[in-house]
């Protein structure tokens, strides 16, 4: 299998903005990185997600990272707090209701 690309990752991102969060979303910077202990990062103070680039052959992994890394960048938007409480599984569970999860089998 052929490793993702940054590129890619956009596209999958502009694809899950456009299909779960009604084009809202906005992100600076999206790509595969170095994150020692985490799948992936949401980092508000540069509004930036990052991937981590031990996952770029596990495409379907890498999505399920990429739409929970969403949520938490809509949050920050929204200015609801940052962190995985109810409102964060409340998310999650509707992107799995709508079909975000189909996507990944």
């Amino acid at each position: 299998m052929r490793p993702q690309t940054n590129l890619g990752l956009r596209r999958s991102f502009n694809q899950f903005n456009r299909d779960f969060f009604g084009g809202k979303l906005t992100i600076k910077t999206i790509r595969f990185g170095n994150i020692p202990d985490a799948a992936g990062l949401y980092d508000p103070n540069t509004e930036e997600i990052v991937i981590n680039r031990c996952l770029k052959t596990w495409p379907r992994f890498t999505s399920m990272v990429l739409l929970h890394e969403m949520v938490h960048r809509k949050h920050h938007m929204s200015r609801v707090p940052m962190g995985h409480g109810k409102r964060f599984l409340k998310d999650m569970k509707w992107l799995v209701a709508h079909g975000a999860a189909d996507r990944l089998l």
